[in-house]
Protein backbone atom coordinates (compact mmCIF):
# COMPACT_ATOMS: atom_id res chain seq x y z
CA UNK A 1 0.00 0.00 0.00
CA UNK A 2 2.82 2.42 0.83
CA UNK A 3 4.61 1.57 -2.42
CA UNK A 4 2.03 3.77 -4.19
CA UNK A 5 3.11 6.69 -2.00
CA UNK A 6 6.75 6.12 -2.97
CA UNK A 7 6.11 5.69 -6.68
CA UNK A 8 3.27 8.25 -6.92
CA UNK A 9 1.29 10.01 -7.88
CA UNK A 10 0.10 11.24 -4.50
CA UNK A 11 -3.26 12.91 -4.24
CA UNK A 12 -3.29 15.36 -1.33
CA UNK A 13 -6.62 16.25 0.27
CA UNK A 14 -8.25 19.66 -0.14
CA UNK A 15 -6.75 21.97 2.47
CA UNK A 16 -8.35 25.01 4.09
CA UNK A 17 -6.74 28.43 3.62
CA UNK A 18 -4.81 28.31 6.92
CA UNK A 19 -3.27 24.93 6.11
CA UNK A 20 -2.41 26.01 2.55
CA UNK A 21 -0.63 29.06 4.00
CA UNK A 22 1.30 26.82 6.42
CA UNK A 23 2.29 24.43 3.62
CA UNK A 24 3.39 27.36 1.46
CA UNK A 25 5.53 28.66 4.31
CA UNK A 26 6.91 25.14 4.78
CA UNK A 27 7.91 24.98 1.11
CA UNK A 28 9.62 28.39 1.37
CA UNK A 29 11.55 27.35 4.48
CA UNK A 30 12.61 24.09 2.85
CA UNK A 31 13.73 25.85 -0.34
CA UNK A 32 16.07 28.06 1.70
CA UNK A 33 17.71 25.11 3.48
CA UNK A 34 20.82 23.18 2.52
CA UNK A 35 20.07 19.49 1.90
CA UNK A 36 21.46 17.15 4.55
CA UNK A 37 20.74 13.82 6.19
CA UNK A 38 18.94 15.76 8.93
CA UNK A 39 16.72 17.84 6.63
CA UNK A 40 13.42 16.58 8.08
CA UNK A 41 14.54 17.30 11.64
CA UNK A 42 15.87 20.72 10.62
CA UNK A 43 12.72 21.58 8.67
CA UNK A 44 10.33 20.61 11.43
CA UNK A 45 12.42 22.45 14.06
CA UNK A 46 12.46 25.60 11.91
CA UNK A 47 8.71 25.37 11.35
CA UNK A 48 8.07 24.80 15.04
CA UNK A 49 10.08 27.93 15.85
CA UNK A 50 8.55 30.12 13.14
CA UNK A 51 4.91 29.02 13.43
CA UNK A 52 4.54 27.85 17.01
CA UNK A 53 2.94 24.64 15.71
CA UNK A 54 3.86 21.35 17.31
CA UNK A 55 2.66 17.79 17.44
CA UNK A 56 -0.31 16.93 15.23
CA UNK A 57 -0.78 20.55 14.07
CA UNK A 58 2.79 20.51 12.73
CA UNK A 59 3.15 16.99 11.38
CA UNK A 60 -0.28 16.05 10.02
CA UNK A 61 -0.50 18.71 7.27
CA UNK A 62 3.03 17.85 6.17
CA UNK A 63 2.21 14.13 6.09
CA UNK A 64 -1.01 14.75 4.19
CA UNK A 65 0.73 16.95 1.61
CA UNK A 66 3.59 14.49 1.10
CA UNK A 67 1.69 11.20 1.23
CA UNK A 68 -2.01 12.01 0.82
CA UNK A 69 -2.60 10.03 4.03
CA UNK A 70 -3.69 10.95 7.54
CA UNK A 71 -1.50 8.34 9.22
CA UNK A 72 1.98 6.97 8.68
CA UNK A 73 2.98 3.32 8.48
CA UNK A 74 3.22 1.24 11.63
Amino acid sequence: DWWQVVTGPVEAPAFNAETRAFLGQSADVLAAMEWSEQIWRELTAALKDSTGRKGKALFQPLRQALTGRDHGPE
